[in-house]
Formats: structure tokens, C-alpha cells, sequence
């Protein structure tokens, strides 16, 4: 059997990938239709590079601001010189 002869018994496993993307889009214009999906809002707004970009007037943060909460260091050595002291001294090479 084939999904032309049992649409339902073989809906997810032989389906055409046309005929579901057919049923998406009559479903997507009908809740359009309906009001369901609200065109100030979706879809996102979308630049040249197809990225997603705020709405103007919107709040946006500042990508270069200090995080609200400092990142912790993984390492008491603040830098690769300190960091390279130590391990000369640990070795022996002082």
C-alpha cells in the first residue's frame, strides 16, 4: 500500500513532502484569514542579511555595555606572563 491508497494509515510515514507543505500553507492563510496571526507582528522583521532586527522605537540592549555581572576568571593569573612566571617557578626555573 501507498500513501495514494490509505492517506491516513500512511500520513507520516510516506506522505508526499508537496502535499504537507500544501496542508501547512492552507492552514497558515487560514489562521491569517481568521486574524489568528497578527501581521504587526509576524513574521519577524528581517534585514538584507536575513537577520532578524528590532522594531524601531523598541528597547534594545547596548552589545557593548559591561555584563550586569562579571564574568569569573578561570585563573588567578590575570595575564599569559603571570601565568608562564609560575610555571617557571613551579618547575624550578625561578
Amino acid at each position: 500500500m501507498s500513501y495514494s491508497d490509505d492517506p491516513d494509515g500512511h500520513r507520516y510515514c510516506c506522505r508526499p513532502h508537496e502535499n504537507s507543505e500544501a496542508e501547512w500553507s492552507n492552514l497558515l492563510a487560514e489562521r491569517r484569514a481568521r486574524g489568528e496571526l497578527n501581521p504587526e507582528v509576524w513574521p519577524p522583521v528581517v534585514n538584507g542579511d536575513s537577520f532578524e532586527v528590532a522594531a524601531v522605537g523598541s528597547p534594545v540592549g547596548d552589545p557593548s555595555a559591561e555584563p550586569a555581572i562579571p564574568a569569573r576568571t578561570m585563573s588567578r593569573w590575570t595575564t599569559w606572563s603571570e601565568h608562564d612566571d609560575h610555571l617557571r617557578s613551579a618547575a624550578g626555573a625561578g
